[in-house]
């Protein structure tokens, strides 16, 4: 179990600490929030948030975060990446969830309109897809497209490996 900085106790050069999931389906897609707001081209992020004083580790905080923007649990399996940037030190974790609900999102961000739309989109797990859309922060998309090449993300749990090392590609389906 990782020790989470409490805010309290940081000063200016401490990074603010924020967890993220890359979200594999039971399908074996991945579940990505799509971003779009007023005067902005749409976007995409991996879910999560800030790391709370009362989380008990990055775990924790992310276990939160899933429930509060996708409404459903996830299973932790591991860290993929760190990054540090803009005073922010973001821990990537690859994830699975095997289902979600948009109604039971509880997040704060869900009461504002004029922080604009919060989607949840399934994404072929291939670069390609990856590709296709303008995954943020870029220096994650790479990360993960990078991940994808090598096959680092789960498949669904009911279908074999391919022989060729590509990843089946699931229909790119929205949710509201």
């Amino acid at each position: 179990m990782s020790t989470v900085p409490r805010p309290e106790a940081s000063s200016a050069s401490t990074p603010k600490e924020r967890v993220r999931a890359v979200l594999v389906t039971h399908t074996g897609s991945l579940l990505l929030m799509r971003r779009v707001r007023p005067g902005t081209d749409p976007y995409w992020v991996v879910v999560g948030g800030g790391v709370e004083p009362t989380d008990a580790s990055h775990q924790d905080a992310l276990r939160r975060e899933v429930r509060e923007e996708v409404g459903g649990d996830a299973e932790i399996l591991h860290l993929l990446h760190t990054l540090d940037s803009d005073g922010e030190r973001q821990h990537f974790y690859v994830a699975t969830i095997a289902s979600w609900d948009v109604a039971a999102r509880t997040g704060p961000e869900f009461t504002r309109p004029d922080r604009g739309e919060y989607a949840l989109d399934e994404i072929a797990p291939t670069a390609q897809a990856l590709d296709e859309i303008n995954l943020l922060p870029t220096a994650f998309a790479a990360v993960l497209r990078e991940a994808l090449v090598r096959g680092d993300l789960p498949g669904p749990p009911d279908q074999p490996a391919s022989t060729d090392g590509t990843p089946p590609d699931p229909p790119h389906r929205a949710t509201p």
